[in-house]
Formats: structure tokens, C-alpha cells, sequence
């Protein structure tokens, strides 16, 4: 388990950091569809907003993709498409060419980081709410 970050820690190195720390070590996760040139990149069409995991700056480049192409939430960080595209859909998420990659919201560390990180970048950019446990009924 990676060190724990407080949410009042919200400069932009320390949010990449919290990212490469949290989400960035399940890269493996996403990066065979998600990198271009990548061996299932040309199967249906994912969008390419991962680079490539060894290349300089992999982690900050691939947050800032995420950031640009909307896939955070940040009213509401339990439906961002961040966390729902990877999330089995018997369980709230919505459908995902590459299939589900959380099967358990309680027993997947890499769901676990999702939610932190999530809940830090939304505290870090305004918002207000308490933190939830659910995906339905709250927002946070």
C-alpha cells in the first residue's frame, strides 16, 4: 500500500504525485489497449490517453491526458469515467470495451486507489461534500 497523502496537500506536483503513486502502479491495468502503438490499441477504437510506461514522464503525462480529456468529475468524483469504464458493470460501472477490471469494491486495492485519488483531486479543486462509501446516493 502506497504512503497515505492528506487531501490538504493540493499543488499540482503533489496531485502527480498522488497519481503516480495511486494509479500509476496499476498502469498495467489499461496500457495494452490504452498506449498507442500498444499490441490491443488497434482493437475497437480506445482512446489513446496513456503513454508508454517506461518513457520519461509516463506518469505526469498520462495524468494530464486524463485531466484534458474530461475524466474526472469533479461535482461528483464517483462518476467519473475514470473510475466507471474499469468498474464491473453489475456494480455501477458502465460498459467497457476492454472489459471490467474492478470486480470488488471492498477486497481491489486498485479500486481503493481510484477512490483516493479521486476524492483528493476533487477536495483539491473546490469541492465541498463529505466522503462517501457508495456509488449510489453521493457524490463523493
Amino acid at each position: 500500500m502506497p504512503p497515505a497523502f492528506k487531501f490538504e496537500e493540493c499543488s499540482g506536483p503533489d496531485l502527480v504525485h498522488t497519481f503516480e503513486t495511486r494509479i500509476w502502479r496499476w498502469h498495467g491495468r489499461c496500457d495494452l489497449c490504452h498506449v498507442e502503438g500498444a499490441p490491443l490499441s488497434t482493437v475497437g477504437e480506445p482512446p489513446p490517453w496513456m503513454v508508454y510506461a517506461y518513457a520519461e514522464g509516463a506518469a505526469e503525462t498520462t495524468y494530464n491526458n486524463i485531466v484534458a480529456a474530461g475524466y474526472i468529475d469533479e461535482t461528483c468524483p464517483l462518476q467519473s469515467l475514470m473510475l466507471l469504464k474499469p468498474l464491473d458493470e453489475s456494480l455501477g460501472g458502465i460498459e467497457h470495451g476492454g472489459g471490467s477490471k474492478f470486480h470488488d469494491l471492498e477486497g481491489d486495492e486498485g479500486y481503493s486507489d481510484w477512490l483516493f485519488f479521486l476524492r483528493k483531486y476533487a477536495k483539491c479543486h473546490g469541492y465541498e461534500g463529505e466522503p462517501g462509501t457508495t456509488l449510489e446516493g453521493s457524490c463523493f
